[in-house]
């Protein structure tokens, strides 16, 4: 996403906007199945499901690069995170997060590995994959305050793994 330098004043009139932030997170799982689970009709559902609740900020884990391009194609978004094989890469898995942009501006964004080197596309001992933390920073237009958000996803074979993974 396109960051700011600073953040930009807040709405003088707030009324009748609701200040509460909904979120959603949704593991999007990047198999394509042939048996009426395809990523075409899951995206349906999901971008379905996103038109129903209107979610202001939305993580994702496990998006492949299918993925990527339906979820930057919801226009009303923005869209952070990059593989967790590294940003030149369109193979692995994104844990991307997209954001509400006439709500937020992105201030600043960022990603790690969940791995023996959280600065470069590394794999934690034991762990099946690569893991990676996507997170940001937004300005809220409604409230004039910042909050951060991170999505992530951990190894899903084992618990002893998963437990050094958090505590990164």
């Amino acid at each position: 996403g396109e960051k700011a330098t600073e953040p930009p004043a807040r709405l003088e009139d707030t009324e009748g906007l609701d200040l509460e932030i909904k979120m959603l997170s949704q593991n999007l799982s990047p198999l394509d199945r042939s048996n009426g689970n395809s990523i075409d009709e899951r995206f349906s559902r999901f971008e379905a499901m996103v038109n129903e609740l209107g979610p202001d900020v939305i993580a994702t884990q496990e998006g492949g690069k299918e993925w990527v391009g339906k979820l930057k194609d919801l226009k009303e978004y923005g869209f952070c995170g990059i593989s967790s094989y590294g940003k030149r890469s369109m193979g692995g898995l994104w844990n991307a997060i997209l954001y509400k942009k006439e709500r937020f501006v992105l201030m600043d964004e960022g990603d790690f590995w969940v791995g023996e080197d959280i600065k470069s596309a590394s794999i934690a001992a034991g762990a099946m994959d690569k893991r990676i933390c996507s997170w940001i920073e937004l300005f809220d237009r409604y409230t004039g305050e910042s909050i951060v958000v991170a999505s992530s996803q951990l190894d899903h074979a084992c618990e002893t793994v998963r437990q050094t993974q958090l505590g990164q």
